[in-house]
C-alpha cells in the first residue's frame, strides 16, 4: 500500500436536512445512533460529535476557502440561472465574477493578479456537484421568445382540429403520426484535434473537395419507429447521379433522389417527395388519415399540394413559428445523434478505404451506415414521446426546453446585498433599446424621385428630437451614478473612486441642439444618381453546349437503374443502325468500284482493238429524191 492509500480517508456525502433528522430522532429516543447512521447515511461519529457539544452544520471539514459559503452558493445559483434563461455563463465569467467577490470581501485580495487559478476553478466545482461543463447550442432570438403559453395554444388547436372533423381515432395509432425535417452532411470533415509537432506554430488539414460542399438529405420519421426512406438532393451540376444510384442499389437500400439548382429543397422536390410518401403508404396499407408535422420553410407551403393532400388523407401540420427545438421530434432526439454518428462513420470509412476525401457515392454507403446505427426504433418513439406528440401529452414536453428569456430580467454579473438595487435599476433602464424605438420611429430624410434632396426643416426637428432624448437619459444616467456613489460611501466600497470618476464624466457631458436653419439661403445642389454605363463583354462565352439530364422531378434508385438499362438499350439500337448504315455504305463502294473497273476495261479494248466509232450529233439527213 503507498503513501497516500494510508492516508486517505472516506468521506461520506450527506445533506444537512438527513443530519437534523437523525440528530432529532436519537434525541427523542426514536432510534438509536446505529440505527439513524443506516436510515439517513450519516456516519455515527457525526451525530454523537453534533449531540455532545453541538456545531454549525454549516461547516465543512478542511482549510478554509478563499470565498465564503454564501458568496460561493450565489456564484452556484446565478451560473444556474443564467443558464435556464438562455444566457449561460463560460469559466472566464466566472473568475471574473469570483475576483470581484474576492476584492469585497478580502483585504488584501487573495486571488491575486491573475485571479482565481485553475486549482481553485475545480475545487469550487468539486463543491457544486450541481454545476457542470455543458455544450451550448445556438439558439436564436426569436425561439427564445417562445413561452409555454405558446405551446399549450399549438397543441390545444391541433386537438380540436383533430376532434371537430372527427379524426380522433388517430390518437390511439402510432403509425397515424410523422414528422418531416431536412438536414444536411457535410463530406468536408475537418477534425477537431490532431496529433503534429510540438511547437509547430501552423497545423492545416488539407481536404480536395470544396469547402462548404456538403449534402440536403430529407428524412421521415414515423411514431412506431420506422425511417420511411429519405430524399438527397444534389446539385443540377452534379452528373454521377447513375452511380449514386448503383451504390444504393447494391445496398439493396430505398433512396429518393432529385436535382436543384443549388442543391436545397425547392416547392418543386418537396411536393415529388410528398407524392412519393403517399405512394409509400399506399404499399404499406396504412389507415387515413395520418398527421405529417413540419416547419414553416417557403418550400414547404404549397396552397395546392395542401389541397392534394386534404383529398388524400394526409394531415399537414406546421410547427408553431420558431418552436422546433422544442416541438420537432428530428431535432430533439434524432439530428444530434446522427451527426455524431456521421463523423464517427466518416472517419471509419476513410481508414478503411484509405481515402482522404470523400464523394456523393461515399455518401451514401456512410449514410446507409449513419441510419441504422443511430436512428433506432426505440429513440424515434422515445423522441415523439418527450415532444408529447405520441402518446398525445403536452406534459411530457421538459421545462428546460422552453426559455422564455425575455419575460424576467437577467443581471450579467451576480449581487451583493450592497449593490443589488443598483444593478436592478440599470437592467431596467435599456438605453439601447429605447434609442433603437425612437432611431425607427424618425423619419429623417424625405426622398422625392424627382429631386433626391434632403429635406431640410425635417432632419432639423429630428436631430433636435434626438438631442432631447439623449438630454433626458443623461439626466437619468446622473441620478443613478450619484445613487451609486452614496451607497459606496456609506458601505466602505473599494469601488467609491471608480464611482466619482463616472459621476465626473456625466457631469461634463452636455447635450448641444443643433441649428442649421442659417444655411437656408445656400443654394441647394440637386443630387441624382449617377447613370450606369454598360460594361463591355470581357469573357467570351462558350460556343459548345454541354448537354446534361437534369432529374428535378423525385426518383428512386431503382427507377434511375431502370432508366439506365433503357438508356443502354437505345445506345444499342442506335449502334446497331450506326453498323447498318455501313455496311450499305461499304456495299455502295464496292459496287461503285466494280463499275469502275469494268468501263475502264471497255475503254482500254477500244484504244488497243477496234476503233472507236464516233456517233454524229444533231438529226440525221433525209435522203435525196434522186436518190
Amino acid at each position: 500500500m503507498t503513501k497516500n492509500s494510508l492516508n486517505k480517508r472516506n468521506s461520506v456525502n450527506y445533506n444537512d436536512e438527513n443530519l437534523k433528522l437523525a440528530i432529532n430522532d436519537v434525541q427523542n429516543k426514536v432510534l438509536s445512533i446505529r440505527s439513524s447512521e443506516k436510515k439517513y447515511g450519516v456516519p455515527r461519529n457525526t451525530i454523537s460529535r453534533h449531540i455532545k457539544h453541538g456545531g454549525n452544520l454549516k461547516e465543512r471539514n478542511g482549510p478554509k476557502t478563499i470565498l465564503t459559503a454564501e458568496s460561493e452558493i450565489k456564484l452556484a445559483n446565478w451560473l444556474i440561472d443564467c443558464a435556464k434563461k438562455g444566457d449561460p455563463r463560460t469559466y472566464d465569467d466566472l473568475k471574473i465574477a469570483a475576483n470581484d467577490f474576492d476584492k469585497y470581501e478580502n483585504n488584501p485580495p487573495k486571488f491575486g493578479l491573475n485571479g482565481p487559478s485553475k486549482k481553485w476553478l475545480r475545487g469550487f466545482f468539486k463543491r457544486h456537484s450541481s454545476v457542470t461543463i455543458r455544450t451550448p447550442e445556438n439558439l436564436c432570438k426569436a425561439s427564445a421568445t417562445v413561452t409555454q403559453e405558446d405551446i399549450n395554444k399549438f397543441f390545444s388547436k391541433f386537438y380540436s382540429y383533430i376532434i371537430d372533423n372527427g379524426h380522433e381515432n388517430i390518437f390511439a395509432r402510432s403509425d397515424a403520426f410523422y414528422n418531416l425535417d431536412e438536414t444536411s452532411f457535410d463530406l468536408n470533415q475537418v477534425p477537431r484535434k490532431v496529433l503534429a509537432k510540438k511547437g509547430q506554430k501552423s497545423v492545416y488539414s488539407v481536404n480536395s473537395t470544396k469547402e462548404h460542399d456538403n449534402v440536403t438529405t430529407t428524412f421521415i420519421f414515423c411514431a412506431n419507429g420506422e425511417v420511411f426512406p429519405p430524399q438527397i438532393i444534389f446539385k443540377e451540376s452534379f452528373s454521377k447521379l447513375h452511380e449514386v444510384a448503383f451504390a444504393a442499389g447494391e445496398l439493396q437500400q430505398k433512396y429518393y433522389f432529385c436535382q436543384t439548382p443549388n442543391g436545397w429543397q425547392t416547392k418543386t422536390s418537396f411536393d415529388g417527395y410528398i407524392r412519393r410518401f403517399d405512394e409509400e403508404l399506399k404499399a404499406r396499407n396504412v389507415l387515413r388519415p395520418v398527421v405529417l408535422f413540419m416547419d414553416g420553410h417557403p418550400s414547404h407551403i404549397n396552397l395546392d399540394l395542401y389541397d392534394w393532400c386534404l383529398k388524400t388523407g394526409i394531415i399537414l401540420c406546421l410547427f408553431y413559428p420558431n418552436a422546433t427545438h422544442i416541438l420537432q421530434m428530428a431535432d430533439v432526439s434524432m439530428f444530434g445523434p446522427a451527426k455524431a454518428g456521421w463523423r464517427k462513420e466518416t472517419l471509419n470509412f476513410k481508414h478503411q478505404n484509405n481515402k482522404r476525401e470523400l464523394n456523393q457515392v461515399d455518401f451514401i454507403q456512410i449514410l446507409s451506415n449513419v441510419i441504422k446505427n443511430n436512428m433506432k426504433p426505440e429513440s424515434i418513439k422515445n423522441g415523439f414521446a418527450s415532444t408529447g406528440i405520441f402518446p398525445f401529452n403536452p406534459q411530457n414536453i421538459h421545462n428546460d426546453r422552453i426559455i422564455g428569456i425575455y419575460n424576467e430580467n437577467t443581471s450579467y454579473f451576480p449581487t451583493n446585498n450592497m449593490d443589488a438595487n443598483t444593478h436592478e435599476n440599470l437592467n431596467s433602464f435599456d438605453v439601447v433599446s429605447n434609442e433603437e424605438e425612437q432611431i425607427e420611429n424618425d423619419q429623417i430624410f424625405s426622398c422625392n424621385p424627382s429631386e433626391y434632396i434632403i429635406d431640410v426643416p425635417t432632419l432639423d426637428q429630428s436631430l433636435n428630437h434626438q438631442s432631447l432624448n439623449i438630454s433626458s437619459i443623461i439626466s437619468q444616467m446622473k441620478l443613478l451614478s450619484n445613487n451609486l456613489v452614496n451607497e459606496c460611501k456609506s458601505q466602505n466600497h473599494p469601488g467609491y473612486l471608480n464611482a466619482l470618476v463616472i459621476q465626473h464624466e456625466l457631469n461634463l457631458m452636455q447635450p448641444t441642439i443643433i441649428d442649421i436653419s442659417t444655411n437656408m439661403s445656400l443654394p441647394v445642389e440637386i443630387i441624382k444618381p449617377e447613370p450606369q454605363l454598360p460594361q463591355p463583354n470581357i469573357f467570351s462565352k462558350s460556343k459548345t453546349v454541354r448537354r446534361r439530364k437534369f432529374n428535378y422531378g423525385v426518383v428512386n434508385s431503382y427507377e434511375i437503374l431502370e432508366t439506365l438499362k433503357k438508356d443502354e438499350k437505345a445506345k444499342l439500337k442506335v449502334q446497331e443502325k450506326k453498323e447498318q448504315r455501313k455496311l450499305i455504305r461499304e456495299e455502295k463502294k464496292q459496287i461503285k468500284e466494280v463499275s469502275l473497273k469494268i468501263k475502264q476495261e471497255k475503254d482500254d479494248n477500244l484504244i488497243y482493238g477496234e476503233p472507236k466509232v464516233k456517233k454524229r450529233r444533231g438529226r440525221p439527213q433525209k435522203k435525196s429524191i434522186e436518190s
